[in-house]
């Protein structure tokens, strides 16, 4: 696995990397995942947190890695 730096991303680089959130690769507690690829084709897994989603704000940044 590629170690690599904590970033921030607008919602419009999260469409972009995700071609428009066309590719689903699966669903959690949180809400969807897509699959997204970065500059020189270093691919992601976006999740996004659904409104409707049983957990909490704070239990799904808690799966974020601190970006202090």
């Amino acid at each position: 696995m590629q170690k690599t730096e904590n970033r921030r991303f607008t919602y419009e680089e999260l469409e972009k990397y995700t071609d428009n959130f066309e590719r689903l690769i699966g669903h959690g507690g949180f809400g969807q995942v897509y699959y997204g690829c970065l500059e020189e084709n270093i691919e992601v897994a976006v999740k996004m947190r659904s409104e409707s989603s049983q957990h909490g704000l704070d239990e799904f940044l808690a799966e974020v890695p601190n970006s202090n």
